[in-house]
């Protein structure tokens, strides 16, 4: 039975116009193996197109199980001695999991500054957190409670829900804020960002799925139409937009007048259609355009017995090799 989660609500759109290109713009292999114990290893290097240097490690996850409890471990060590590790408790109540989470690096951190927004969430720090994930209903109705502090930073509790309205209607809301971060006597007055809040509605019927999202405040809109044409063939569009669009409740302080001419700067509009095409050979061919002209294409096949490899490739089609990108993926299963 499908779980309605708030982060699977946009999946046929992902699949469909992002996760198939994640071998553009670098070299990639991977090697994932079982032994006798059941111990599932996963060893990845990945090298980006223009740099020298190779980034990998070793993944390795194990599951145990007694009566009613499971017990799931997730290791990832890094080339660099970074060491990320998630534990998953399951059992100890109906539709309850626990997770526990850390990322420890080998080196102690010497910033002294904590990180803002976009750089935050792309710096690695010493890091933990603890996450209540909830199911009921048989599925249709979750409720995920995260709590991480980053190193330097403070605490983010993010908090989603997601339900079955019906069999075509699944909705989702996520709040996310920082309620113990210290604000000093100058930014009690300004106007500042508390909390920050997404929502999005899936309509879903046997062959056309469509998804509205609206995230980041309400600052970006999204609207995607993915229709499975038929067995072989899936094809769909994303179009999106940003705008001063800002919820109220997830701000504090006197909202400061924007004049008409920043406004009307501010938008902006994106366009994307794409289409997967698997044939009976257990290949994939997957393609998008962009309203910029941004043209990208995988080729996933089986280059050999248990060897699956993906070809990328990216070009604006107004200037041709212009900023090309090209990838490598190749992931081999024993």
């Amino acid at each position: 039975k499908m779980v309605t989660t708030y982060s699977k609500l946009g999946d046929s759109v992902d699949d469909l116009l992002n996760n198939n290109y994640r071998a553009l713009g670098s070299l990639a292999l991977k090697v994932k193996s079982t032994t006798k114990n059941g111990i599932k290893l996963d060893f990845y290097a990945k090298n980006k197109n223009g740099q020298d240097n190779f980034t990998g490690g070793l993944k390795f996850t194990e599951t145990l199980k007694k009566d009613d409890l499971s017990f799931k471990v997730e290791a990832d060590i890094k080339e660099d001695g970074t060491l990320c590790e998630k534990t998953v408790l399951s059992g100890l109540a109906d539709g309850l999991k626990v997770n526990f989470g850390f990322t420890a690096l080998q080196r102690v951190e010497t910033d002294k500054v904590a990180l803002e927004a976009k750089a935050e969430k792309k710096k690695t720090r010493n890091a933990c957190d603890v996450k209540l994930a909830y199911v009921a209903n048989d599925g249709k109705c979750t409720a995920n409670l995260k709590v991480s502090k980053k190193q330097l930073n403070e605490a983010v509790v993010d908090l989603d829900f997601a339900g079955e309205v019906n069999e075509n209607v699944s909705v989702g809301c996520k709040v996310s804020g920082k309620p113990l971060k210290k604000v000093t006597d100058e930014e009690k007055e300004s106007y500042r960002q508390v909390l920050d809040t997404d929502f999005a509605v899936k309509l879903s019927t046997e062959d056309v799925t469509v998804v509205g999202a609206l995230t980041k405040t309400g600052k970006n809109s999204s609207l995607s139409v993915v229709n499975q044409v038929c067995d072989k063939l899936s094809v769909g569009v994303e179009f999106t937009n940003e705008s001063k669009l800002a919820l109220p409740w997830c701000y504090k302080g006197k909202k400061p007048e924007v004049t008409e001419e920043e406004t009307e700067a501010k938008k902006t509009w994106g366009l994307t259609a794409g289409f997967v095409l698997n044939t009976d050979n257990n290949t994939r061919l997957s393609g998008k355009l962009n309203d910029k002209g941004v043209a990208t294409f995988a080729y996933d096949f089986d280059l050999k017995e248990n060897l699956r490899t993906t070809f990328a490739v990216e070009s604006n089609v107004k200037e041709l090799g212009k900023n090309a990108k090209f990838g490598f993926n190749f992931v081999y299963s024993e």
